[in-house]
């Protein structure tokens, strides 16, 4: 960190608990931290980490999206609650279903 408002800015910010988990590899058995810890590097892993699982979801969402989607139809055929026939019907139902 370039000063201790800095360090400030980023604990107000973003708050130690949400950090301490990044902090676990530097710390030792009596709770102090490795030598050369510094917050800018934990700051860095966090903002990694952060960019990189916003970019896993992006590209994760449709695809869990379409499969809950498909999920839950599959499950609401027996009760015939799901979309009609003519717009969604599984390979294993013959076309005369109902």
């Amino acid at each position: 960190m370039a000063d201790e408002a800095d360090a400030k800015a980023i604990l107000q910010r973003i708050s130690y608990y949400r950090l301490s988990g990044y902090l676990v590899e530097y710390k030792r058995p009596d709770d102090t931290y490795l030598p050369g810890t510094r917050l800018s590097t934990i700051y860095a892993i966090y903002e990694f980490d952060r960019r990189f699982r916003n970019l896993l979801l992006g590209i994760i969402e449709p695809i869990e999206i379409s499969i809950r989607t498909k999920l839950a139809q599959y499950l609401a055929i027996p009760w015939h609650i799901a979309t009609p026939p003519t717009l969604w019907r599984p390979p294993h139902m013959p076309t005369n279903w109902r």
